[in-house]
């Protein structure tokens, strides 16, 4: 059933172009459930903080969506899925890590944009270094996921070079950390042979 429908079935007024809000069926506080027209479906959410599990049951439980599939996966959709997650977890793993280093370029080109022992300072390169770093600080994942993809339309090779540098930090970050956790044992073992 279309998001105004259900709006519709359950009195709920509208608040936006698609959005509707209203009494929450679970928690029945007063304009606390919100449903929005989505391409996938209705999304619903309730300010009062009910879980979006329970609701969507019981707009299944009242008919207003339908009951879900419950068919086991074949093993080719099967596969399929562990691709798509595998997929989706490489990507979200390269963007983080492009993430963290074009900051690093973004804060060392704000930092030679001003030179205080000099008085030199270029205002056009520090607001470009600062709004940029500012957008990707104040990103969520999706919108650092979007910024990437942005990043590789524009400059593919520059953005990859810095994903390999974040993966190569990560590695390296990962032998320091376990050296370090080897030596703590081994100094604790010492302690321990000690007494």
């Amino acid at each position: 059933m279309p998001a105004a429908e259900i709006a519709g079935t359950l009195h709920l007024r509208k608040t936006g172009a698609n959005c509707w809000r209203g009494p929450c069926p679970i928690c029945g506080g007063k304009s606390r459930f919100q449903i929005r027209k989505a391409r996938s479906g209705p999304l619903v959410w309730c300010w009062g903080g009910c879980d979006r599990k329970d609701l969507l049951a019981e707009l299944r439980r009242r008919g207003l969506l339908p009951k879900r599939e419950q068919r086991p996966l074949t093993p080719a959709e099967r596969a399929a899925w562990g691709r798509a997650q595998r997929q989706a977890r490489d990507l979200a793993r390269a963007a983080w890590r492009w993430r963290r280093e074009r900051l690093g370029e973004l804060d060392e080109a704000a930092s030679g944009a001003v030179d205080l022992e000099g008085g030199h300072l270029d205002p056009w390169a520090l607001a470009a270094a600062a709004g940029e770093a500012w957008r990707l600080r104040q990103a969520d994942a999706a919108g650092v996921i979007r910024l990437y993809r942005e990043a590789l339309a524009k400059d593919g090779d520059h953005t990859l070079r810095l994903v390999r540098e974040g993966a190569d930090w990560d590695r390296a970050a990962e032998r320091w950390c376990k050296a370090v956790i080897r030596a703590l044992a081994e100094r604790q073992k010492g302690v321990a042979n000690a007494a």
